[in-house]
């Protein structure tokens, strides 16, 4: 059930707001200044929320790009040389840890290592 109602703030400025629930999730929204265009966007959010698609990804990357990223975004944020090493390390051992078990992708890791 969505309902339309609306707030004035100090300066006298109204907003219209939607409050939806759908799937036990509870969205709340500013959808416009006026009462035709709150209506519209909150026809056009709930078209969206009833037909939308649930699409769960399916991770298919490969282990190594993934990893050399991983290392790459954290020499990025300025960590140190000692640190960064050290992490090195671990990732390539994790790495030959899968490379051992026959995991080339992230997919079939997150699918192991999920029911341990």
């Amino acid at each position: 059930m969505a309902n339309l109602f609306i707030r004035t703030d100090q300066n006298g400025t109204s907003k219209y707001y939607g409050n939806i629930t759908s799937k036990d999730k509870r969205i709340r929204k500013c959808l416009g200044h006026s009462k035709q265009a709150a209506e519209l966007a909150l026809k056009k959010l709930e078209y969206d929320l009833l037909f939308s698609e649930t699409k769960k990804e399916d991770i298919q990357h490969e282990l190594k790009p993934a990893c050399i990223s991983f290392l790459a975004s954290l020499e990025i944020t300025g960590i140190s040389t000692l640190h960064l090493k050290s992490i090195n390390g671990k990732v390539r051992a994790f790495k030959a840890f899968c490379d051992k078990m026959s995991h080339s992708k992230i997919s079939d890791i997150i699918i192991t290592f999920c029911f341990f």
